[in-house]
């Protein structure tokens, strides 16, 4: 085992129950989960497995394990084996899996719509087995992104889809109902997105020239935008390329960071546990350029 397996399994301790044979077939795991309990890998032969806590069926395994909440052994996912998967993005119950080919596939609990199946099958109940979402068959879809109760998606066009729980304004439409199927963010649709990211119940993206738009709730100043609002429905350019081209963005629970072409990081949102970086708890509003003294491994 690499010395780079080892770390991995130290820092993540539910890998430390994958058999030692199977694990060294991995080519990539993704964690996921409240307390990082649930696991998806994939091996070098594209089979796709899955164990860990299975609530309202987000491991996709099927049936025969319906009434098990903790999966301990690692289990074929059956309908993704062999579609080369390239990418996963999980919500509080809900996993989204995307295709090398631009397809994407669901499971685990629809209560909001953030599965995107349609309502006459799928209406507020869980899929244990994960399905197209049908409605994007014709798109190519380049990200994926997951909130606690709603899902976004990017095509290579730059167009962003959303779904699901949109109490807070989490899908941009400029309203807070519910959608069950996958609705265009029409305010972006000229901006040539090119990257998206979720936090718990707000949303992020990013454009080909650098700028970063959020949306959605606000209580920790998790959108940049420095009012003192519970959320905005709409999308907000927070930077706009004058003073950074962002490059990269990523969002915690209720925090954003992001990352500049000329390598500044940049912060806002709870800062409860220091997750800006800042060197103190206090939240930031704003996007906060972090000062990074030192790095090293």
């Amino acid at each position: 085992m690499t010395l780079e397996r080892r770390k991995l399994r130290r820092s993540i301790p539910i890998l430390n129950d994958l058999d030692s044979y199977l694990y060294q077939d991995i080519k990539r795991v993704f964690v996921f989960g409240r307390n990082s309990d649930c696991v998806i890998f994939i091996t070098n032969n594209d089979h796709v497995y899955s164990y860990g806590r299975n609530n309202c069926g987000c491991l996709g395994i099927g049936n025969d394990y319906d009434n098990q909440d903790l999966i301990v052994e690692p289990q074929k996912i059956h309908r993704l084996c062999g579609r080369k998967i390239v990418e996963f993005s999980a919500g509080r119950n809900h996993i989204l899996a995307r295709s090398k080919n631009g397809k994407i596939f669901a499971c685990g609990s629809n209560e909001f719509g953030q599965l995107a199946l349609p309502l006459d099958d799928y209406a507020g109940s869980s899929i244990n087995i994960p399905q197209q979402i049908q409605s994007l068959r014709n798109e190519h879809i380049i990200g994926i992104a997951c909130g606690a109760f709603h899902s976004l998606a990017l095509t290579k066009r730059g167009i962003i889809y959303g779904w699901g729980f949109n109490f807070w304004g989490q899908l941009g439409l400029g309203d807070n109902h519910n959608r069950f199927a996958p609705t265009i963010l029409r305010q972006l649709q000229h901006e040539n997105i090119v990257e998206i990211a979720c936090g718990q119940h707000h949303s992020v993206a990013l454009s080909r020239k650098g700028h970063l738009f959020t949306w959605g709730h606000n209580a920790y100043g998790q959108l940049g935008i420095g009012e003192r609002i519970n959320y905005r429905n709409i999308p907000t350019k927070v930077i706009d390329g004058n003073d950074f081209i962002i490059k990269q963005v990523t969002c915690g629970q209720n925090h954003v960071l992001a990352v500049s072409v000329d390598g500044q990081l940049l912060g806002f949102g709870s800062n409860y546990y220091g997750q800006l970086g800042t060197g103190s708890r206090r939240n930031e509003s704003l996007p906060y350029l972090v000062n990074v003294v030192i790095i090293g491994c």
